[in-house]
C-alpha cells in the first residue's frame, strides 16, 4: 500500500504523514457531525413531561423539529475537509518549486499530467471519502431521528435541504 500512496504524492513526501493529514480533516467532520446527536437528544426531551427525572407522557401536540433543523451546520466539518484539502494541493505544488524537487524535471517527463496527478490525486481522494462519510453520517441520522422521534411527534414531511447541513 505504501508503494501505491508514493505513486500519489510529491516525491519525497513522507506517505504517513500525508495519509494522517488527510484522516485528521476526516475525523475532524465525523467529530462535528456528533453534534448532531446532543442537538437530538435535547429536542426529544422536549417533547415529554418528566417526574422526578422520569418520562411520564408526551406533552399533547408536541412536534419535534423537522430533521432539516436539527441538521442546520452539522456537515460543517466537511467544508472545513474541502478547505484543508486545497491547502493540501497549494501545499503540494509549492513544494516543487521548493527544496529539491525541480518543477522543470516534472514538465519535461512524457506525461503532461504527472505534476498534477502527484499534486491533486490525494487531496481529491479525501474529498470523495468526505463525500462518502457524509452521505453515511446523513443515512444514519435519518435514521436515528425518523426511528427513535415518536410517529405522532414527527412533522409535516419536507424535502432534505443539504445546503443547510452543510452551511
Amino acid at each position: 500500500m505504501r508503494k501505491k500512496l508514493e505513486k500519489l504524492i510529491p516525491p519525497g513526501a513522507d506517505p504517513v504523514q500525508e495519509l494522517c493529514s488527510c484522516m485528521v480533516l476526516l475525523l475532524l467532520e465525523f467529530v462535528i457531525s456528533l453534534t448532531f446527536l446532543g442537538t437530538f437528544n435535547h429536542q426529544l426531551n422536549e417533547l415529554y413531561v418528566y417526574s422526578q427525572g422520569k418520562r411520564i407522557h408526551l406533552i399533547p401536540d408536541a412536534v419535534m423539529p423537522s430533521l432539516n433543523e436539527l441538521m442546520q451546520r452539522k456537515l460543517s466539518g466537511f467544508l472545513i475537509l474541502l478547505c484543508g484539502c486545497m491547502v493540501l494541493a497549494a501545499v503540494h505544488y509549492v513544494s516543487f518549486y521548493r527544496e529539491s524537487k525541480s518543477i522543470y524535471l516534472m514538465k519535461r517527463l512524457k506525461s503532461a499530467s504527472e505534476l498534477h496527478k502527484r499534486c491533486l490525486a490525494l487531496p481529491v481522494l479525501c474529498i470523495f471519502y468526505g463525500i462518502i462519510l457524509m452521505v453515511i453520517l446523513i443515512a444514519v441520522y435519518s435514521f436515528i431521528y425518523y426511528s427513535l422521534t415518536p410517529a405522532q411527534c414527527l412533522p409535516e414531511p419536507i424535502p432534505f435541504d443539504l445546503w443547510r447541513c452543510i452551511l
